[in-house]
């Protein structure tokens, strides 16, 4: 997922990844660090966009509700921040 904003504004529903170790279960950390590495690949090879920041403090995870986590398959979901 990834999600841009105005510079200045405030995105809310998603905590600090660094904030989040205790919250997830090895195999929720494991999907979580899968999927951030497929969006930072999508964003350079498909989408040519490069990500020059990529600190814990540009990754939020979003808890997914109930209908986005069936969907994803997971509870949570890595919002990369530009």
């Amino acid at each position: 997922m990834i999600r841009s904003s105005n510079h200045g504004s405030s995105i809310t529903g998603g905590e600090q990844i660094t904030d989040c170790r205790e919250m997830l279960s090895v195999e929720e950390r494991t999907q979580v660090m899968e999927r951030v590495v497929a969006a930072f690949a999508h964003m350079m090879y498909v989408d040519g966009l490069f990500q020059a920041d990529p600190h814990p403090g540009n990754i939020l995870l979003h808890r997914a509700t109930a209908a986005e986590e069936e969907e994803w398959g997971t509870r949570w979901m890595p919002v990369i921040l530009f």
